[in-house]
Formats: structure tokens, sequence, C-alpha cells
């Protein structure tokens, strides 16, 4: 079972991206994250260190937290396999046996959100391909077709986007102040047949990219499997900065789960 998790310092706020560790238990994350986190001097929008032991804050459990539990993230129109969400409901019941206090809530304007994502994705796959030069008849199709659709942005679409994202920002970060965790799908399903994608037509991320917009801490843990064998991921949210407590809860969940 791999276990992924966005490093605190790696979380890029200028280009959308999380860099983090992909690890078979969260314990093994957690001592990739106490390095991972020391700073660095080429990576000019650094925090100063923390200097925290996230090994060592792995057992503060998840009792007393206040969690949001969504199962479509307040999407429109989303459509999540009943498998998958009946795995994220059960995980939800586990939280509560371990003392946590879950209810329904959705994060605010995550659909405007994907139509910034989108726009930042593009931007950066031309820059992309104006970087590698002639390398860049080697990248995928999908990345091509990208960088056609961002020659069409008005030239102030990039920074529009970017200012957007910041106004963005302000009701999901209040929404953290009354939610210590958020659950819910990694995908609305379980992964699809390599031959039923479109290479030219990727599908969208579209609950785990908000999270490299704000540049916000999640972890993604196995909650079960399908009827077919395939698994299933649960997705933990924190706030800002709050990396200790998805690597707690993750923790907790995974101690749980694994009996």
């Amino acid at each position: 079972d791999l276990h992924s998790f966005p490093t605190r310092r790696s979380s890029d706020l200028h280009i959308v991206s999380h860099v983090g560790p992909i690890t078979r238990t969260v314990l093994d994350a957690a001592r990739a994250m106490t390095f991972l986190s020391r700073p660095d001097s080429r990576d000019w929008y650094a925090l100063p260190p923390d200097h925290v032991d996230y090994e060592a804050s792995l057992r503060r459990g998840v009792a007393g937290r206040r969690i949001a539990l969504s199962l479509t993230l307040g999407l429109p129109d989303m459509q999540v396999e009943p498998q998958t969400a009946a795995a994220i409901e059960r995980a939800a019941r586990t939280f509560e046996e371990l003392g946590a206090h879950v209810e329904l809530a959705d994060p605010p304007g995550l659909s405007e959100c994907m139509d910034v994502a989108g726009i930042f994705w593009l931007s950066l796959s031309d820059r992309l391909a104006r970087t590698l030069g002639e390398g860049a008849t080697r990248l995928d199709g999908s990345v091509h077709t990208l960088v056609e659709m961002s020659r069409s942005l008005p030239a102030n679409a990039f920074l529009d986007a970017f200012l957007r994202r910041g106004e963005l920002a302000v009701p999901i970060n209040a929404f953290f102040e009354r939610y210590d965790l958020l659950l819910a799908p990694v995908i609305q399903s379980t992964a699809p047949r390599l031959a039923d994608l479109d290479p030219l037509n990727p599908p969208r991320p579209p609950f785990t990219a908000w999270c490299n917009l704000f540049g916000i801490p999640a972890a993604s843990v196995p909650c079960g499997s399908s009827s077919n064998g395939l698994p299933i991921g649960l997705q933990i949210v924190a706030g800002p900065w709050a990396d200790q407590a998805v690597m707690s809860a993750s923790y907790a969940y995974e101690q749980t789960y694994g009996r």
C-alpha cells in the first residue's frame, strides 16, 4: 500500500505543484518528511526551519479533532462510484471511533478553483515546451494539446488567475479554521482501463488539484478495494502548514485500518 504526502516546503505557491514522498507506510513518510522539510538555500521562498520531528508527532491521534467529510467536494454534477463512496464513509466512521467529531461539509468554491488551476497548467505546459526546445517534440501528446491551448490565452490570463487564486484562498482558509481536517475521495472512481483513456484529453484530477493550487498539505492513504480488486484511496487534507495534523491522522487511520 502506497502513501503519498506533500512536503511542507515543497508546496510550491508559485507553480501549482506538490513534491513529496511516496512510501509504503506512514512511518516511512514521516521519516522522509523530517529530512525533506529541512531548509535549502536554493529554495528562495522557503519558510524558516521548524525542526519538526514528524515521526515523534505521529501518535497524537485524532481524538477531539473536528473533521469535515465531503464525498464530492461540492463540485456540481460530480458522480462518485458507490463503492468508492462507501469506502470513504467507512473511513469516516473509523475516525469517529477514534474520538473525532465528523460532519458533512463541502469546502467552498472548488468549482472555480478548477478553472483557475486549468489556466496555470496551460501556462506551465507552454513554459515547459519553451524550456525543452527541440526536446519538446518528445513530450506526451496530452502536453502538446495543452501547449496548443495555451497559445489562445489572452496575455493577462495568467495574472488574472494568480490574483483570483488569492481571492479563492480566503474562504478555504476560513473553512480550515472551522475544521482541523477534511476527508474525501482521492478520485471519484477506481483506476480506469488504460485503453479507455484518450491520450490527447487526459482526465483532470478534480479532487486533488485544489490542494496544489493553495499549497495545503494532503495525504492519500488506502481505505479499501473495489469488487474487482482495485484500490480505493482516502484523501486527508488540512489547512496551511498543518502537515503534522495530516500525518498523525493518517497514522491513526493506518494503524486501525491495517489490523
